[in-house]
């Protein structure tokens, strides 16, 4: 679903698509890459992590970077503020049901479900599919809605192999778009109605298709079914029943003619202009870390509540920094041995040693990196060596390191006497656990042991009698 205020001006015929054999003899291969950073809030939600974010972003990679759009994902919240964006960058709120909305750039709604990674592809294409509004390309159907209606001769399924005398008939408007994709012929719009794109066959809102198995659908072609001028509706190559921009189920393609008019319609669009960043942002991780890398237990000096922030601990951790990347490339990266670089130059490969590689798995959990000045090179987009130096921006770190982490639950045990086995046991959730009223809440003349689990594992307890 679009918001259709935020595309007035620019989502238009003005952008003229190449015809279908034009769009034959495109390549992206040498065009400038368009790149965004990504930010994740998810309203409230506590039943995803980092890696369904991830596997959102890397998601959106795998769908656009044929078309060498990038997005590098830079974070997540848990804030249920939807006026919270963050500026410059691609803001997603994560809402609860599994649909979407591209109101624009700062205000992207998307079905908690489609960042699940363990959500089946039906849910996921949402995502390709609002980020494909907010670039300019429109629904297959635009303008032509449709209706139920009788055929005058049954037909036979093509996924039931039995008779079917109903199917779904075009409602026209002044922007339907015709079947013909011959330029010559005088019927032909289709780059100035319907979506603009000619090889996104002309279709209606409910097009007429068939599950030829549990993860595809197939078009059915019905003679009666036909556009404004009497030319029956055809789709060959199920290019509509797979295509993002249509709303049948198990989408999971785009056509050149979007990659080209996506392509066409930001560079020149100034709601997108504020939002664009630069590729060397993915050669940067997302974040810097301090622990073990590829390990679950981390060594920790201290822990103690936050004494000016209700629901959060102050862990003391030894320095042991590694950085994060965020899943779906090829991260080779380099000793830098000489040279003066800082951060995004581009090394010399006389002056860097390849000290390991980071390949793509199914995995859409963070890549992990040890160090914090390193040299990295992504194959899948080019062959340069770029710096990375978290010194460039932060000082160089401490023996020790204080990270503050939000109490994700707490449980209190509450007793008559110190220590008693028996008593009430009671389990706080995130937002419980950041009530500023807490101690104030429990029951008079008790004992109350409490413990505080952060989202990292980390637990601190202590026992208090309330007067």
């Amino acid at each position: 679903m679009r918001s259709s205020h935020y595309y007035d001006g620019f989502n238009n015929a003005n952008v003229r698509s190449m015809t279908v054999d034009e769009l034959k003899n495109v390549s992206f291969q040498n065009t400038t890459p368009i790149t965004f950073n990504v930010f994740i809030h998810d309203l409230n939600n506590q039943t995803l992590n980092e890696c369904d974010y991830l596997h959102g972003i890397k998601y959106l990679n795998e769908q656009f970077n044929q078309f060498h759009f990038y997005f590098k994902y830079i974070g997540h919240d848990h804030d249920s503020d939807t006026n919270n964006s963050i500026p410059n960058v691609l803001n997603v709120y994560l809402i609860n049901n599994s649909g979407g909305q591209a109101i624009g750039p700062d205000n992207i709604r998307i079905g908690q479900i489609c960042f699940d990674e363990d959500s089946p592809f039906i849910h996921t294409s949402t995502i390709a599919h609002e980020f494909g509004h907010i670039f300019g390309i429109n629904h297959t159907f635009l303008g032509t809605g449709s209706n139920q209606g009788n055929l005058n001769t049954s037909i036979t399924n093509p996924c039931y192999h039995i008779p079917q005398d109903w199917a779904y008939f075009p409602n026209f408007s002044s922007n339907s778009e015709n079947v013909t994709r011959d330029p010559s012929d005088p019927n032909y719009n289709a780059d100035s109605k319907g979506d603009f794109i000619a090889d996104t066959p002309a279709t209606q809102r409910i097009p007429n298709v068939c599950p030829d198995s549990n993860t595809s659908y197939i078009f059915v072609y019905i003679p009666e079914v036909v556009d404004q001028v009497g030319e029956p509706y055809v789709d060959p190559f199920n290019i509509v029943t797979k295509n993002f921009m249509s709303y049948v189920p198990f989408r999971n393609q785009f056509t050149i003619g979007q990659g080209v008019r996506m392509r066409q319609i930001v560079p020149n669009n100034p709601y997108i202009q504020p939002y664009l960043s630069d590729i060397k942002e993915l050669y940067k991780p997302y974040d810097h870390r301090i622990g073990t890398p590829n390990s679950n237990t981390t060594p920790i000096i201290s822990a103690v509540e936050a004494p000016d922030k209700p629901g959060y601990v102050d862990v003391k951790r030894p320095t042991n920094e590694y950085c994060v990347f965020q899943p779906g490339y090829t991260y080779r990266i380099f000793t830098i041995n000489s040279g003066n670089y800082t951060t995004g130059d581009v090394v010399n490969p006389n002056d860097a040693t390849l000290r390991d590689t980071h390949y793509p798995d199914n995995s859409s959990c963070p890549v992990r990196v040890s160090g914090i000045v390193f040299g990295v090179q992504i194959p899948e987009i080019s062959g340069d060596i770029i710096m990375y130096d978290y010194r460039d921006t932060n000082s160089t770190a401490s023996p020790y390191t204080i990270t503050r982490e939000p109490v994700i639950t707490t449980d209190i045990h509450t007793t008559n006497t110190p220590g008693a086995p028996n008593g009430v046991d009671t389990t706080l959730n995130q937002q419980q656990s950041a009530d500023p009223n807490l101690i104030n809440n429990l029951e008079n003349h008790k004992y109350h042991t409490i413990k505080k689990t952060t989202e990292t594992g980390v637990q601190i307890q202590k026992t208090i009698y309330k007067q």
